[in-house]
């Protein structure tokens, strides 16, 4: 979906012009075919549309678990969850000492 939504994006045209991209689709969705990226202003000799089976796992819903102080095992995998922790990320930040 950001993908379909770059055209919103500040200075886009700059970005699509100078970058190239990998577009992975969303959980139980298709990959975006050439043709619908070209559209949107992607270079197709610089995007690579990837399709990938991936968890149903909103990064929305992890965000507000940890911001309500519930758990997101099982959610994010164990590296990413202790760095959510060490960093306190999406949540009040503790002052370090």
């Amino acid at each position: 979906d950001a993908a379909r939504r770059i055209q919103r994006w500040d200075r886009a045209a700059e970005l699509l012009a100078a970058a190239g991209f990998v577009v992975v689709n969303r959980a139980g969705e298709p990959a975006l075919e050439a043709a619908e990226l070209t559209e949107l202003g992607f270079d197709p000799e610089r995007t690579l549309p990837l399709e990938v089976e991936s968890p149903d796992v909103s990064a929305t819903a992890v965000r507000a678990r940890v911001a309500a102080g519930q758990p997101i095992d099982g959610l994010v995998p164990p590296a990413v969850a202790a760095v959510i922790r060490r960093e306190h990320l999406y949540s009040a930040r503790v002052p370090r000492a």
